[in-house]
């Protein structure tokens, strides 16, 4: 295989496929390289992404209850924050539940969200919900 100085589109694919095509002819290809993800950690995935987003969305609202004057707009934000909350709970246990039960070994969430255990369990006694 040789080198080459140029960079173009069309050089660049040919490069590729050279190097590909080397690649297979010796064997060095392992096809086995990439296994999809399991649909369990996938989920998992989703959920801690959602909760993230959710965070997100707690931080900005809890700015603007910060700086708003009127009573409308507080009550509001009150309870937007509020149902981030209960949202944030229900997706922390469904997070919970998955790694639970899963057969696989997985990294422990804390270091993603490190008061969540405390956190659940304050927002529980607040929200007295019963999940």
């Amino acid at each position: 295989m040789e080198m080459s100085r140029n960079k173009t589109g069309k050089s660049d694919a040919e490069s590729i496929t050279q190097y590909t095509k080397h690649i297979y002819n010796e064997k060095e290809l392992d096809k086995n390289l990439f296994t999809p993800k399991n649909k369990e950690f996938e989920r998992l995935q989703f959920l801690v992404t959602r909760l993230k987003q959710l965070g997100k969305i707690k931080s900005q609202e809890t700015n603007r209850l910060d700086v708003s004057q009127d009573k409308t707009t507080i009550k509001s934000i009150r309870e937007m924050l509020l149902n981030i909350e209960k949202q944030q709970l229900k997706l922390q246990k469904e997070i919970n539940k998955i790694v639970d039960s899963s057969e696989e070994p997985t990294l422990p969430l804390s270091p993603l969200f490190p008061t969540l255990p405390q956190d659940i369990k304050i927002l529980e006694k607040q929200l007295h919900l019963n999940f």
